[in-house]
């Protein structure tokens, strides 16, 4: 069991002890000296040697301190990215080496120039060793930070529960599967999928330069592993195809696909798949888990991917303030905007797509906008109001929720008022069947929010204020002016009890 962060501190000595230095993971960085002094010995014995040209010659005399250093490192291991799949897989071309020797050594002896090497093999090596040590302190420091959360947190699945086979010290990074095939065991040990806290999601984490699951920076699922798709069809075609014709079958199956995580999803993949998808089904309707932390890179994924809602969650509200700026971040326009029904004016357009065709109707101003939302009162990621806030909260909450211009969301459970988050990964127990869900919770409360949600679909003019624990939600026809105005008294922790 792990009680506290001094135990936390001893576990993480012994993995830097038992684990990480007899793994030697250095050798997945550096040269190895004496291979690479071997095979320029035997290049600079061989009778066809090469030779270094006249403007390298030049470069080489010219340069000198840290420039010199660098140059001959480019010149020795060419300008190919180093990707650690082996030990000691950086490696120096032997032949443009000892071309490079002759060029410096003084007395034009191998002995002389292989010391020469060595001296600058050390130099190198040094960048390398530094390289390993900062990567395997950052690993150390994500595994320890991962293991207080975990064994520590109160909100942790693994919480007050003992180190073995059930509850790992860490996630396993790999999943190994049994194949019908004799292949190579490297074959059947799979990346687990998952995600980085403040990652880029344009960037592939995955990919042969990247090392996120060395310095244990992805945050694991253990139920997938990652396919390795590459950027095209061409890198990796039975998979692509296969892939295809499993998202043709959900577009003719479905009105909508919910893409979940899809900032960890290759853009290019996704790009690919729901173009396919919309030619079997042209009206699905797409809706992406996306939280990039940045609204450029959120439009990045909407444009390109055709989104028509992102998830956006309630929960994440930590007091009645926060929750009155999503519900207007995510209600509608302000109460009395020149909207386009007021900026609009007869016109036509001309429909080259159907012969030069000039269709009539009215012409208004493109205006911009946030992508739209759908708007959760809950989700399954994410702990319920009894955790989060009080039992009492789900009401108002999803009240606020449900008087936004926008799309709206909910989880199992959450309307029986679950005390606690389900999940989804370890719960193996089935859902409850319910004789009648209006008597179950919030049932019937919600039966009525959720008809008034669609019976303002038009309401598109909001106005939301905040008083204390209070959030007030006033949303207008804009032609009609009829309204509808919502009072919720939130009941985050340290609330009033009095209305």
């Amino acid at each position: 069991m792990v009680h506290s962060v001094a135990d936390v501190d001893r576990l993480m000595d012994g993995v830097a002890t038992h684990v990480f230095k007899p793994l030697r993971l250095w050798q997945f960085y550096v040269i190895d000296v004496e291979a690479a002094l071997a095979s320029v010995g035997d290049a600079w014995d061989a009778t066809a040697t090469e030779q270094l040209d006249v403007e390298d010659c030049d470069t080489l005399v010219k340069l000198s301190g840290d420039a010199r250093t660098e140059w001959q490192r480019t010149y020795m291991l060419g300008d190919r990215a180093h990707a650690m799949g082996t030990r000691f897989g950086r490696t120096i071309d032997a032949g443009r080496t000892a071309a490079m020797l002759r060029a410096l050594s003084s007395d034009g002896t191998k002995d002389g120039a292989l010391a020469q090497l060595r001296a600058l093999l050390d130099l190198l090596n040094l960048a390398y060793y530094r390289e390993y040590d900062a990567d395997v302190a950052t690993a150390q420091k994500n595994i320890g930070e991962r293991v207080k959360y975990e064994r520590l947190d109160n909100g942790s699945w693994k919480f007050g529960k003992p180190i073995d086979d059930d509850y790992k010290i860490v996630d396993p990074l790999f999943t190994t599967v049994d194949t019908r095939e004799d292949v190579n065991d490297d074959r059947r040990h799979l990346a687990n999928n998952g995600w980085i806290w403040g990652g880029n999601p344009l960037d592939n984490f995955a990919g042969a330069q990247s090392k996120a699951y060395l310095l244990r920076e992805v945050i694991v699922w253990g139920d997938c592993v990652k396919l390795n798709y590459g950027t095209q069809p061409a890198d990796n075609p039975w998979l692509w195809e296969h892939m295809r014709q499993y998202t043709l079958g959900m577009a003719r199956a479905f009105h909508g696909f919910r893409i979940d995580n899809c900032h960890s999803t290759p853009i290019e993949l996704a790009e690919y798949l729901l173009d396919e998808a919309r030619r079997t089904n042209p009206n699905l309707y797409v809706i992406a888990e996306l939280f990039t932390g940045s609204e450029s890179t959120d439009r990045v994924f909407v444009q390109r991917l055709g989104i028509n809602s992102l998830i956006r969650e309630a929960m994440q509200a930590w007091d009645a303030h926060e929750m009155s700026r999503l519900a207007h971040r995510h209600g509608g326009r302000p109460i009395g905007s020149l909207a386009l029904d007021c900026l609009g004016e007869p016109g036509f357009f001309t429909d080259d797509a159907h012969g030069g065709t000039r269709i009539n109707g009215i012409v208004a101003p493109l205006s911009g906008s946030l992508p739209h939302a759908m708007f959760f009162d809950c989700t399954h990621d994410n702990e319920t109001p009894a955790q989060k806030r009080t039992m009492e909260d789900a009401l108002p909450n999803t009240a606020i929720v449900a008087m936004t211009a926008c799309a709206s969301g909910s989880t199992r459970g959450y309307d029986e008022l679950y005390p606690r988050l389900l999940n989804v990964v370890h719960e193996h127990r089935q859902y409850a069947a319910l004789d009648d869900p209006l008597k179950v919770g919030l049932g019937a409360a919600k039966a009525k929010i959720n008809r008034l949600h669609r019976e303002i679909a038009a309401f598109q003019e909001v106005h939301v204020h905040h008083e204390s624990d209070y959030v007030t939600v006033h949303r207008v026809h804009p032609v009609t002016r009829e309204g509808v105005l919502m009072v919720a008294h939130c009941a985050f922790h340290g609330a009033s009890e009095t209305a």
